[in-house]
C-alpha cells in the first residue's frame, strides 16, 4: 500500500475509474464496516494525512461510487492499524475523526464489490479548534488555544464570560 499524501485541505481527488487503483488490501479485517461475506472487497484508494491533537478530518465521496469509507490510525509496536471510523453508506456526508494524538491517519475509499467502476470525487477536509474558523461543534474560535480570553482552549465560551458578557 502506497498512500497518496494529503498536504493541503480542502483536498479533492477525482478520476474516471476507481478500478485503476487495484485491490491492495482488505480493510474489513481491521474491524471496519464489512461488505457481504459472499462479495469480494473492492478496489481501494488510500490517503495519508498528518493530524495534530484535536484536529478533525472528514472523508467524503461525492459522485456515484458505492463505497465503504474508513479512517485508520497506525498500529502501535508494528501492530495492525486500528479502524477509528467507518461507514457503508452516506458517502456524500462522509465520516469524521478527531485526533487524540499527533501523527498520521489513513483515509480509505473502498468500492463495494470488485465490479464497481465509474467516476469518483473524493474530498478530504480538516479543521481544528484554534484555527480562527468557527467549525461545527465549536461555540467560538478566536484563533488560539488559550484559556481565560472568553474562548477556551477547547473552543467553548468560558463560563465567566457567559455571565459578564465579555467578547
Amino acid at each position: 500500500m502506497n498512500p497518496i499524501v494529503v498536504t493541503t485541505t480542502p483536498f479533492q481527488y477525482a478520476g474516471p475509474d476507481i478500478k485503476q487503483y487495484g485491490d491492495d488490501a482488505n480493510f474489513n479485517d481491521a474491524t471496519c464496516s464489512s461488505t457481504s461475506s459472499s462479495m469480494p472487497h473492492g478496489y481501494d484508494i488510500v490517503f495519508e494525512k498528518d493530524l495534530v491533537v484535536g484536529e478533525t478530518v472528514t472523508l467524503r465521496e461525492l459522485v456515484g461510487v458505492d463505497a465503504l469509507l474508513h479512517i485508520l490510525t497506525p498500529g502501535q509496536c508494528a501492530g495492525a492499524p486500528a479502524c477509528v471510523a467507518s461507514t457503508d453508506g452516506s458517502e456524500d456526508t462522509g465520516i469524521s475523526y478527531t485526533a487524540t494524538a499527533a501523527g498520521p491517519v489513513y483515509l480509505v475509499v473502498e468500492s463495494w464489490g470488485s465490479a464497481t467502476t465509474g467516476d469518483f470525487d473524493i474530498r478530504i477536509d480538516s479543521s481544528r479548534c484554534g484555527d480562527g474558523t468557527l467549525n461545527s461543534g465549536e461555540g467560538c474560535d478566536d484563533g488560539n488555544n488559550v484559556d481565560g480570553d472568553c474562548c477556551s482552549s477547547t473552543c467553548n465560551i468560558e463560563a465567566a464570560c457567559q455571565i459578564t458578557g465579555c467578547t
